[in-house]
């Protein structure tokens, strides 16, 4: 059953046109794309794709795009968006597709509400062609947003991450333990209080973390690569 009620759907967007949604998602995008390496025609899953964020900018760089997520709520949003996506209610642990169907597997911020990460992982990673990619994002364990949304738990009650569980980076990277990731970034070297009027200081703050992938960050994104001779089109 999804983590997140009607309320939440409705009000998931508004986040993002925040000056610190905004500035975050800016980050964060940077990293997704940077690690996933997205390619025109490619086919792309959008695992728990939500309101179809990340479905939409893949669709607008002229990637072939199927987003899934257990919320109907989301998926109703995301479906208003565009009919040029193919949405789907689907489990995570049993997905819809035959091996080997898709050359990019991109999740945002979605293994921090399954039981078994390790099972999730691979189901998307069996769906994935020789010569693609998986990438996994998911909100740092020792991170300030990860303390935010814990503390917002227990005082909200239909906040989604009482159902949450954050992940360290070596956590993320045995999601797969007998596949050797390929890469790995953090982000979101700056807390959920950070102080918008001086964007230049974050910038440089950020960026010092990215490079020393400073554990402590709030975005952490790990890529694993299928082996095997990419199909041809």
């Amino acid at each position: 059953m999804s983590a997140f009620s009607k309320r939440i759907a409705d009000s998931y967007d508004s986040w993002y046109k925040s000056r610190l949604g905004e500035f975050v998602d800016e980050i964060e995008r940077k990293v997704v794309m940077d690690l996933a390496k997205p390619q025109k025609n490619e086919k792309v899953l959008d695992l728990g794709c939500g309101t179809g964020i990340y479905s939409l900018l893949f669709l607008n760089m002229g990637l072939k795009v199927t987003g899934i997520d257990q919320s109907d709520f989301m998926l109703e949003k995301a479906r208003k968006k565009t009919n040029k996506i193919n949405f789907i209610k689907a489990d995570a642990y049993n997905l819809p597709f035959p091996n080997e169907s898709f050359d990019l597997v991109v999740s945002v911020t979605m293994f921090e509400f399954l039981d078994d990460p390790q099972k999730g992982a691979r189901e998307a990673y069996r769906v994935l062609s020789p010569g693609g990619r998986l990438v996994i994002c998911v909100i740092g364990a020792k991170s300030t947003w990860a303390k935010q949304y814990r503390e917002k738990a227990k005082t909200e009650d239909e906040s989604p991450y009482k159902a949450a569980r954050f992940y360290t980076l070596e956590e993320v990277l045995n999601f797969i333990p007998e596949v050797s990731y390929s890469d790995y970034s953090i982000a979101l070297h700056f807390g959920p209080d950070a102080d918008l009027n001086n964007k230049e200081l974050l910038l440089k703050k950020e960026m010092h973390g990215q490079r020393v992938k400073d554990d402590t960050g709030g975005f952490i994104c790990v890529r694993w690569d299928k082996q095997g001779n990419k199909k041809s089109k």
